[in-house]
């Protein structure tokens, strides 16, 4: 019995079996030594210094501190190879680098989410997910850091967000949107207050106060993108859960908040 394969298949299966064979093979790059390895055949490229982070990346984001764009990538991992990154590190192009600020570096849990938000200082790259302290600083599972160090989000109600007590928070998105009052961070995951204030898995941030949105009884947020249908700009928004109750101000589906309802299970 004959098999007949596609071109396209065939080299389909060939670079899985290149990338296979020449991933572990020695660069001959010593230790510290710069190197980029290309697969250009297969349109896929290795960015490597000393290695790649030793356990899990979960999210991607570009953004210029004023430098010039870098790529930042955020997860679980304590080094890459022997750098030590906490959590969030930065790629320039040539090599790997720490986000140092006052003391130490990183954030001392899981990095979630990244986006990148003017609060009327300048854009700063701004970091979610579960974890309590960025550099030292208490910061409450979302933190900015602004291309030299970090500070939290905190109003005279409190710092980040929180859940309550039988709760674990999460930030699983972020998004810079303008709802035609100016534009907002807006924040979003697994979590029951906003600063101190009541905000059901999501809320906004103007660069200095938390506000909640209204959202009733809404499950996990997971994703949130702003899209234009042809109709205006609107921020949607994608988790676990059926239904959110919508405000007097926006009192139907199309008006300036917009929501994507999805039940994954």
């Amino acid at each position: 019995m004959s098999i007949s394969l596609s071109r396209r298949t065939f080299l389909t299966i060939f670079c899985i079996l290149l990338a296979w064979v020449l991933l572990p093979v020695a660069t001959g790059a010593g230790a510290g030594d710069e190197y980029r390895s290309s697969y250009d055949f297969c349109s896929w490229d290795r960015v490597s210094q000393y290695g790649d982070p030793s356990q899990r990346v979960m999210v991607l984001a570009t953004y210029d501190d004023g430098t010039g764009p870098d790529l930042f990538a955020g997860g679980e991992f304590v080094h890459v190879g022997s750098l030590t990154a906490h959590n969030i590190v930065r790629w320039t192009g040539v090599k790997w680098q720490a986000l140092v600020g006052d003391i130490g570096e990183g954030v001392d849990g899981t990095v979630l989410a990244l986006g990148v938000f003017d609060d009327g200082s300048g854009p700063a790259l701004f970091v979610g997910g579960r974890f309590e302290t960025a550099c030292g600083v208490t910061v409450n599972n979302i933190a900015k850091w602004d291309g030299s160090s970090w500070s939290d989000l905190s109003d005279a109600t409190g710092t980040g967000v929180s859940a309550d007590d039988s709760d674990i928070p999460y930030v699983w998105a972020l998004a810079s949107y303008d709802d035609g009052t100016g534009e907002k961070l807006y924040v979003a995951g697994t979590f029951a207050h906003a600063g101190g204030e009541a905000a059901v898995n999501i809320a906004s941030w103007d660069g200095s106060s938390w506000s909640a949105l209204p959202s009733g009884d809404v499950g996990t947020v997971k994703t949130m993108t702003v899209h234009d249908d042809g109709l205006g700009s609107k921020l949607y928004v994608g988790g676990h859960f059926y239904t959110m109750i919508l405000s007097a101000s926006c009192p139907e589906p199309g008006c300036s908040f917009a929501t994507v309802l999805s039940r994954v299970t």
